[in-house]
């Protein structure tokens, strides 16, 4: 693995973490359909993502993980288990000077792998981006199991 695609926590357990943006510039594999859709490798325009207003260069790195704590958890077997199979998924999301990182509003509606939907961005953000794609857009609205069908079915 590439150097800085893990990290060593304080218990001493290792968690992967998954670069999602490379940072503000080009527009590369950012859509809108209403939401904040990113693939993998996404850069961003130096719009804040919180007001619209120019970002001049700030980002706010955010990390994401894709799981949650179950109503059950037990903290010990739980937290063994997630820094087994756990990801961090992280993004630099441009950011303006005036708004505050308390501001930040911005919430991930699905995280995998392959790309990253949030709700809840700046009006003129996403209109400063390229529709969703037609092949895109039906893999992000399908159900997980009409993905799993469609990748053995294709």
């Amino acid at each position: 693995m590439p150097a800085g695609e893990h990290d060593v926590l304080a218990t001493g357990y290792i968690l992967r973490n998954i670069p999602y943006t490379l940072g503000v510039g080009p527009i590369e594999n950012a859509y809108s359909d209403g939401r904040l859709v990113l693939l993998r490798r996404a850069s961003l325009p130096d719009v804040c993502v919180v007001c619209g207003s120019p970002a001049w260069g700030n980002v706010y790195h955010r990390e994401f993980t894709p799981y949650s704590y179950p109503a059950w958890h037990v903290p010990l077997l739980w937290d063994v288990v997630y820094s087994i199979i756990g990801k961090r998924y992280l993004f630099d999301f441009p950011f303006c000077s005036t708004c505050e990182p308390g501001d930040f509003d911005i919430h991930p509606v699905r995280i995998n792998n392959d790309f990253a939907v949030f709700s809840g961005a700046s009006g003129t953000l996403l209109k400063s981006l390229p529709s969703l794609p037609p092949d895109l857009e039906a893999e992000i609205e399908g159900s997980w199991l009409q993905r799993v069908l469609r990748w053995f079915l294709f």
